[in-house]
């Protein structure tokens, strides 16, 4: 993970390196946070890691960043968040299952570490595939490999403990894989 001031993008180039990567590495989010925002690291194995944005200090552009979380073989960070203790995250796998879980039950720990179960995957669940932040009122659209998308409301979505595995969000015909997740954020009052 690299924390860079928006300033160091100032350029007349057109073209700027944000990040040096090493062979089999690539940007998975980036985030515009406030400075001291709480961030949360998922892997595809269901891991999860809250660590306080104030444990990365800022570095240039063309840098490689730091540990965000210590990855078991095999193991990839698939998704990257701002959260506070009120936030709901929806997590999403790749078999069709997801839930909600409050922020609050992701402990803030030191950045590099392990982490915490984010997901009890299974085979059928597979693995975590997609992390949002999300509020009442919200929606997701869900898209399969063969096509299907489907739309549901957040709210109908059960809430559950960090460590559950998850609801059935598609069904999914036999191959099929749960690919895509956007959010539709709620209207506010003024329909806006």
């Amino acid at each position: 993970m690299k924390k860079t001031a928006f300033k160091e993008y100032d350029s007349r180039n057109s073209v700027l390196n944000a990040i040096r990567l090493q062979e089999g590495d690539e940007v998975v989010a980036v985030r515009a946070t406030a400075g001291d925002n709480d961030l949360i690291m998922l892997t595809k194995k269901g891991q999860g890691i809250r660590f306080a944005e104030v444990d990365a200090r800022p570095m240039g552009r063309d840098t490689q960043g730091v540990r965000g979380i210590r990855l078991k073989e095999g193991d990839e960070v698939v998704a990257a968040a701002c959260v506070d203790d009120g936030d709901d995250i929806m997590l999403l796998t790749s078999g069709g299952y997801g839930k909600r879980t409050k922020m609050a039950e992701f402990p803030k720990q030191k950045r590099g570490g392990m982490g915490v179960k984010a997901m009890k995957l299974t085979r059928v669940r597979g693995v975590l595939v997609a992390a949002r932040m999300v509020s009442p009122g919200d929606e997701i659209f869900v898209t399969s490999s063969d096509g299907i998308v489907i739309r549901q409301p957040i709210d109908k979505i059960s809430r559950q403990r960090r460590d559950s595995t998850g609801v059935k969000i598609i069904n999914l015909e036999d191959g099929a894989k749960l690919t895509a997740v956007a959010l539709v954020p709620s209207e506010d009052e003024n329909g806006e």
